[in-house]
């Protein structure tokens, strides 16, 4: 009599592209390349944005120095110094 052993890779049918790139690679290596998915959509955006943001770096009146502070404070966290 014959016996076959367990399968060591079972991978269930799922339509969701995700969730078999986390089946296929594992959840740290998944993680890793969510992370450059999302750089490179950040770079992407901000390539793309960098036209509007010209204009706004370019009104005719200075943006106040204490406005500018705040939006970069709120942005990106209190200062580190």
């Amino acid at each position: 009599m014959v016996v076959c052993a367990s399968p060591l890779f079972v991978f269930s049918q799922s339509l969701n592209p995700f969730y078999v790139l986390n089946e296929c690679l594992g959840p740290a290596l998944c993680r890793k390349l969510g992370c450059v998915c999302c750089c490179l959509l950040f770079a992407t955006v901000l390539i793309f944005c960098a036209p509007f943001l010209e204009i706004v770096f370019a009104l005719p009146e200075p943006i106040p120095h204490a406005f500018v502070s705040l939006l970069l404070v709120l942005f990106f966290g209190p200062p580190l110094y």
